[in-house]
């Protein structure tokens, strides 16, 4: 064999490997995006699933009572609505996690995917309504906070204030 040829061998098995390289990433990346995304999700309805159950044993033990709950939200968008006795998170997603526009219910929690102007991306919505049988606070007022990152919060039953029909839950944030 001469020179030239095995310089040509080797420059063509690099161009094959590369070539087979870049088609099997273009493939996974999407694969694994979805994943991530559905871990995410999993992941946040862990965090609300805990929040939730703080809220209503401090709600069932009375006033006075109060727990401490650690939130690590490391994507989308997690509001305590205090104005509207909500908590909802929601995040972009590609991933098509639910049926669309159907809201399915676990528990307190309810799963809701709605469908952007963009095709093939969504917005997954988490949420849970306390309207019913609670006031939220949060740091004593009639607010609204996003979280991202890490928190450490306590909930704590306030009992029944002022003209309110339920009791009261305020949300201190400790970090």
């Amino acid at each position: 064999m001469k020179k030239g040829q095995t310089w040509i061998s080797a420059v063509l098995y690099i161009a094959l490997g590369t070539i087979v390289m870049t088609i099997i990433l273009a493939a996974g990346m999407p694969v694994i995006n979805k994943l991530k995304d559905k871990n995410v999700v999993v992941q946040t309805k862990d965090v609300m699933y805990g929040v939730d159950s703080a809220i209503r044993t401090v709600l069932s033990e009375g006033p006075g009572s109060q727990r401490t709950v650690h939130v690590d939200v490391g994507r989308g968008d997690f509001i305590i609505d205090g104005v509207n006795e909500h908590i909802n998170w929601s995040m972009r997603t590609k991933a098509l996690l639910t049926a669309p526009n159907i809201v399915i219910q676990e528990g307190n929690l309810d799963i809701l995917t709605k469908e952007t102007t963009v095709e093939g991306q969504y917005i997954i919505m988490l949420g849970i309504d306390y309207s019913a049988n609670s006031d939220i606070k949060i740091e004593e007022e009639d607010t609204s906070k996003m979280i991202k990152g890490r928190y450490s919060l306590v909930i704590k039953n306030m009992g029944i204030l002022d003209e309110d029909i339920e009791p009261t839950v305020n949300i201190k944030d400790l970090s």
